[in-house]
């Protein structure tokens, strides 16, 4: 676990020997918060902006790309004006996701310059550097995916203002190689027919007459409990707002032997 070196409310100060830290804003979302930090040693101040991300456990890859992705291109946007300076980048043991971090970076780069990319070439580098730089299979094949989201959705944010243009182009062009929102749909599609679900939760045999549709359960690391006299068990998972984690729930219409069960996860 890191040792927080940040002070947690507006204005706070912490002190770590001859160095001063003041915390003056906080910005937060569900998955990463945004923080800036006033920094003093002796006559000297700097203003430190200090990325977090919250939702990437030790030894692990984060469970949902996309805020991740989100989160790396906040990052390279706020770094542009200062690109002769280094980026600290840490995790606890800065190896694991520290490694992942910095692949993915010199990995886009890469791509964008010669495109062409060399995982093996640049993680074995870094390993040379300072071991264990990318901790195992599972960080290293988030690595390729979050390089393959990261290209492959290029163009598929937008601003408010091209919302108009965008949908004139779908509805002009449905089906060709212009149409965006097919494509992004399209994209979506595959995306999820090639992720890893766990439905164990709604196909055990206490449970299968609490779904309405037997092809649409909920994937367990995302199912809220509820206590009673029917089991822990409903048709229903949690989903991050913009800003908060966990904040809606989305269920079905309720069965007859589900009504109770729906009332309790208020």
């Amino acid at each position: 676990m890191c040792f927080q070196y940040w002070p947690e409310n507006h204005e706070e100060e912490m002190v770590f020997g001859d160095i001063s830290v003041v915390l003056q804003s906080t910005d937060v979302w569900a998955d990463y918060a945004i923080r800036t930090l006033r920094v003093t040693k002796g006559s000297e101040t700097r203003v430190i902006k200090h990325y977090n991300y919250i939702g990437w456990p030790d030894h692990g890859v984060p469970d949902d790309m996309g805020p991740f992705i989100i989160f790396y291109q906040k990052i390279k946007l706020a770094t542009q004006r200062f690109k002769d300076r280094p980026l600290l980048v840490h995790c606890s043991a800065g190896v694991g996701r520290t490694g992942t971090y910095v692949a993915l970076d010199y990995l886009l780069q890469q791509a964008k310059s010669e495109s062409v990319i060399n995982p093996y070439s640049f993680v074995k580098g870094m390993r040379l550097r300072r071991p264990m730089m990318i901790q195992s299979v599972e960080q290293y094949q988030f690595l390729h995916q979050a390089v393959y989201e990261q290209r492959a959705t290029t163009g598929f944010v937008s601003t408010p203002n091209d919302l108009a243009t965008k949908i004139t182009t779908f509805e002009q062009n449905q089906g060709s190689s212009k149409d965006i929102i097919s494509q992004e749909f399209w994209h979506i599609e595959k995306k999820v027919k090639m992720a890893k679900f766990d439905f164990s939760f709604g196909k055990d045999s206490a449970n299968k007459e609490k779904n309405r549709f037997s092809e649409i359960l909920p994937d367990r690391k995302y199912s809220p409990y509820i206590s009673g006299n029917n089991g822990i068990y409903i048709n229903a998972i949690f989903v991050n707002t913009y800003r908060e984690k966990n904040q809606w729930l989305a269920t079905q219409l309720p069965l007859s032997n589900t009504i109770v069960d729906f009332w309790q996860t208020g």
